[in-house]
């Protein structure tokens, strides 16, 4: 049968990765027939990627015969796949004759070497996952590369690595080495580091259904991207790009890094930046997300690198808004903000001051389509003890730039980690697309918590100054105080 739609699942699993697609038919009750899993992993033994695992399995069990037709593992780094193993546990592998469901994986492709996927003392990933391989092991676990690209230059046409349903999956990298970029001959660069080369080898996907296109990037580097840029200007930009993960949860240090390359012209920060640029340019996402919550080692995601991507969201379309910030349409996102970013007026009196008071996480306002996980930290939504108020920050919709307040946003509520968020793309067959928010459980069990913000039941009016106003944002740079608003280095 046709396929009706499909669900591009982004879950909230902390500072980790796990996206899941499902592909229904267009039965007069669309049933799910097909799955893709790509990553599953968390930094820490995390409730959130528990919750995750938990609510992918009874997708699965809720299926005539449980199957994940592609599994995809872009890179070997624990946070993208140490909880593929509690989700293989709680299926049976092929052949079994135990009581209970047997999983059926058709095929799984890894980015990087095989012998990385063992982590400590637990079995290697991939050798666990050829249990569960309803062909042939040796044939359907694939490594992918080196420097694997979907792009057929003979023909010039996107030649698809799996077909399933009526969703093709390219391959836009695969396992980069600096040997294959252009940009790298004859230059002389830092060695990567082993972080960076697990990073480097990153598969970076497109899915495609109906016209539209969905863009995963593991942990993409720069160099990643500069090998996609490479591949993208052969085939042309992609012009039909509905969502982007942000690469590496939003990393700015690996995404801005070229290993010190630069140019007789272009120094190598500069060309570091550039190389963003054309990666947003050709890529032309309409929305963009980012899996990460906050950790003392990681920034992530840096709403520095945020900019970058926000300059080619749709700010025509408002695909989602929260009923607590009604009537203006906005909604909430989490990022790491250097100190003094941007500029606001936190009271609407024409005073403008510097905002964030200091480096660290802070949840904003946008009705631009900017998503991410870690979508509310009730501790960290005020610019100070005095200041109880929620900066509205680029990028801007239409409506916002004309918007003098907000209402009230909800801030007597117990002192919580954060509010996280699955969030859920949709695309039909005839190209409709949509963006849903899924609260975690942890939210949802949380005595108290705002809930209105997630789509679900309106808060109680909150008591106390906590309107929230927009925030300027002053053309060019003002030396030692950091890159304004959306201004950009040429």
């Amino acid at each position: 049968m046709a396929t009706s739609r499909i669900e591009c699942k982004v879950y909230d699993v902390g500072q980790g990765a796990c996206n899941f697609i499902e592909i229904y038919d267009d039965s007069a009750t669309p049933e799910l027939v097909h799955t893709i899993l790509i990553d599953l992993g968390s930094v820490l033994v995390h409730d959130a990627a528990k919750d995750a695992v938990a609510e992918i399995t009874a997708t699965l069990e809720s299926m005539n015969q449980p199957t994940i037709d592609a599994l995809i593992l872009t890179h070997s780094d624990v946070d993208h796949i140490n909880y593929i193993q509690p989700l293989l546990e709680n299926f049976l592998p092929q052949g079994s004759t135990d009581p209970g469901e047997i999983l059926d994986i058709n095929r799984v492709y890894y980015g990087g070497r095989y012998k990385d996927y063992k982590k400590g003392r637990k079995k290697n990933t991939l050798t666990v996952l050829k249990k569960y391989l309803v062909g042939d092991p040796d044939e359907d676990m694939i490594g992918v590369g080196p420097d694997q690209e979907g792009w057929d230059e003979t023909n010039n046409v996107w030649d698809p690595f799996e077909t399933i349903g009526d969703v093709d999956l390219y391959m836009l990298a695969g396992n980069t080495t600096t040997a294959a970029v252009d940009i790298f001959q004859n230059k002389k660069v830092h060695k990567p580091g082993t972080g960076y080369l697990r990073n480097m080898v990153s598969i970076v996907v497109i899915l495609s259904f109906a016209g539209v296109d969905l863009v995963f990037t593991g942990d993409a580097t720069g160099l990643t991207m500069a090998r996609c840029n490479q591949t993208l200007a052969k085939s042309g930009a992609l012009t039909s790009t509905f969502m982007v993960t942000l690469p590496h949860h939003g990393s700015e240090e690996t995404s801005f890094s070229l290993l010190n390359l630069s140019t007789p012209a272009v120094n190598a920060p500069l060309l570091g930046k550039r190389n963003v640029q054309n990666f947003v340019t050709s890529v032309g996402a309409k929305t963009i997300t980012a899996s990460a919550e906050r950790h003392k080692t990681y920034h992530h995601p840096s709403v520095d690198l945020m900019t970058y991507f926000w300059e080619k969201v749709d700010t025509v379309t408002n695909y989602y808004s929260d009923p607590a910030l009604a009537p203006i349409k906005r909604h909430f996102y989490t990022a790491y903000f250097p100190k003094n970013h941007f500029d606001a007026d936190p009271g609407n009196t024409g005073v403008v001051q510097d905002w964030p008071p200091s480096y660290n996480w802070y949840t904003a306002q946008t009705a631009a389509n900017v998503f991410t996980t870690m979508y509310f930290l009730l501790d960290r939504q005020n610019s100070g003890k005095s200041n109880h108020w929620c900066a509205i920050v680029p990028p801007y919709a239409p409506e916002v730039k004309t918007a003098a307040l907000t209402v009230a946003v909800p801030g007597q509520v117990p002192a919580s980690p954060y509010v996280g968020v699955t969030w859920n793309f949709t695309v039909t067959s005839a190209g409709v697309k949509s963006v849903t928010p899924v609260p975690s459980s942890r939210t949802k069990a949380a005595t108290g918590l705002p809930v209105g913000l997630l789509g679900l039941d309106a808060p109680a009016a909150s008591s106390g100054p906590l309107a929230a106003s927009p925030v300027g944002s002053r053309v060019g740079h003002t030396p030692g105080k950091g890159l304004r608003g959306l201004t950009r280095l040429s």
